[in-house]
């Protein structure tokens, strides 16, 4: 059995992988995104795209698949670094932000900085990551990550104003005002394959 589900993974990877190269995933040059608007490139370079040809890496980046649970070498990782886009380089997360959330996929509640992660609602309803420089396919955020109180001060106040305010983020204590130690933050749960880590 386990020889008949490789098969089919491998061709079905080599056929996504000569669909890309024919240039057939053209994404749209402007798609609506939560809070703004942006900008995919519409061209890349061979230059531009070293490093993608990893085929699971292309079929995540370029037509949005899902990589198997537990697969990624980067749930088990602790390094400090940053973890940037597989396709383009853009720095995206810091491993300051990674934590387990037991989902089977890397997982972060914030991103490095401003407008470095586009969000989109899909047409399921969930939000997808996409790197906002090549529009490459990260992942998913959902609102069920970890909890405030349990998280460093200082690394809260470095969470970007461009990440979401969605679910149990926006929560306020009784007294209002001010975010509850009890509210959650996103969680950023992203494929492995379209991630490459960079040691400090």
């Amino acid at each position: 059995m386990w020889q008949r589900v490789a098969a089919v993974s491998s061709s079905f990877l080599l056929c996504a992988g000569i669909l890309i190269q024919a240039n057939a995933w053209s994404p749209s040059s402007s798609v609506e995104v939560i809070g703004r608007r942006r900008t995919i490139m519409q061209t890349s370079t061979d230059s531009e795209e070293k490093g993608t040809w990893n085929p699971l890496s292309l079929a995540v980046l370029k037509l949005g698949f899902t990589e198997p649970a537990w697969t990624s070498p980067y749930n088990y990782k602790n390094d400090e670094g940053k973890y940037v886009c597989a396709n383009c380089k853009t720095p995206l997360f810091p491993s300051s932000s990674k934590y387990d959330s037991g989902s089977g996929w890397p997982s972060f509640w914030k991103t490095i900085d401003n407008d470095k992660v586009a969000l989109e609602r899909s047409w399921d309803g969930r939000i997808e990551a996409t790197c906002n420089n090549c529009g490459g396919h990260l992942g998913h955020v959902f609102p069920d990550g970890p909890t405030r109180g349990n998280l460093d001060a200082n690394e809260l106040e470095t969470v970007p104003e461009t990440d979401p305010d969605i679910g149990y983020k926006a929560q306020v204590n009784d007294a209002g005002g001010e975010k509850s130690q009890f509210s959650r933050m996103p969680r950023y749960c992203i494929n492995g394959a379209a991630l490459q880590f960079e040691e400090k």
